[in-house]
């Protein structure tokens, strides 16, 4: 619902990333029957989950490696452009 009435819960943690700042949006009616307890665990859980996902980002992908022949097949490209381009320049 638009017109529902939301309560934010700022916080901020050192992590070993560097700090962290997220803020919790909860209905007024759910976070009014929230202890304490609870919405620690919830800020808990946005931290684990944004320090795993940093420290688990995989490598970019690594192109691969072409053969002697895509080398040569594309270096006959590259050499037939310049032969068009000097031809083209009156060379």
């Amino acid at each position: 619902m638009a017109d529902e009435l939301n309560v934010q819960v700022r916080f901020t943690a050192d992590t070993i990333y560097g700090k962290y700042e997220d803020s919790l949006y909860i209905p007024k009616a759910d976070f009014d029957s929230l202890t304490q307890e609870q919405i620690d665990v919830m800020k808990q859980e946005r931290i684990d989950n944004w320090v795993y996902f940093v420290g688990n980002t995989p490598p970019p992908p690594v192109p691969p490696e072409k053969t002697t022949e895509e080398l040569e097949a594309e270096l006959l490209v590259l050499n037939a452009r310049i032969e068009v381009i000097k031809g083209i320049l009156g060379e």
